[in-house]
């Protein structure tokens, strides 16, 4: 899924026979009032497993992903459905052969004006007339028990039909310190005795527009992972030639 996400390029006349062409590797989701093109399974780790059809087949299970949902079917159970990819979302509700586990998932991008809430700077550098930008997140999501995990991502992104889509430039760098907690399960019985440090420099790479870290995951058990305090620096060359970076600050 991660290769086939990479290779979708914006440039079709019309998005939304692109939308339908990609329905099992990108789907469109509101970030801060706007639109945004994101992969189905936003964790780099994760999409590396399912193919381009958002299917993976774990021991004795299948699953199919989606971006809010994954579905579970036992293998034995898979032919009885005629292996019918595009309607199993559908049929779930109400039937005994397939399990719906919610996706639950947290991107810090901005402060949120919540009592107890975690302080978020914004990170969004744009540029040519406000078409393009450098974007950052701060990120932890879990999936039942099949997934969890947390991370950062820098982004260079290009508008189009009021969309934000993945957008090559010339280099991208993603720079990220601080510490999070880990959870043996959804009761917060912490794996280590304290927060778990982190500090990373991906370097200037070469850009297909999106780097991602995942500090630490976990998979086929029960985890849930907490930003503690994180900063992050998003930088890119960009089309431009010009060096542009925002930062993501997460405090507890």
């Amino acid at each position: 899924m991660r290769t086939a996400f990479y290779s979708i390029e914006a440039t079709d006349d019309n998005i939304d026979l692109l939308l339908d062409k990609y329905k099992d590797i990108v789907t469109v989701t509101d970030r801060l009032g706007e639109q945004e093109a994101v992969m189905i399974i936003d964790d780099r780790v994760l999409a590396t497993l399912f193919n381009n059809k958002g299917i993976v087949q774990i021991g004795t299970d299948i699953y199919k992903a989606t971006y809010n949902t994954f579905y579970r079917v036992a293998t034995k159970d898979w032919a009885s459905l005629d292996n019918d990819i595009t309607s199993i979302s559908a049929r779930s509700s109400g039937s005994d052969k397939i399990e719906a586990i919610h996706v639950e998932r947290q991107v810090y991008e901005f402060e949120v004006p919540a009592i107890n809430a975690k302080k978020i700077e914004d990170c969004d550098s744009r540029y040519d007339r406000g078409r393009k930008r450098v974007k950052g997140e701060i990120f932890t999501t879990k999936i039942g028990s099949l997934y969890s995990a947390a991370g950062a991502r820098t982004k260079h992104q290009r508008k189009r039909a009021w969309i934000w889509w993945r957008n090559r430039t010339r280099q991208i760098r993603l720079q990220v310190t601080g510490e999070f907690e880990q959870y043996i399960d959804s009761y917060g019985v912490p794996v280590s005795s304290g927060p778990i440090p982190i500090d990373y420099d991906s370097g200037w790479l070469s850009d297909d527009g999106r780097e991602s870290y995942t500090f630490e995951f976990c998979a086929n058990v029960k985890c849930k992972f907490a930003i503690i305090s994180m900063y992050g620096t998003h930088s890119a060359l960009c089309d431009d030639n010009v060096r542009r970076s925002c930062n993501t600050e997460v405090t507890k």
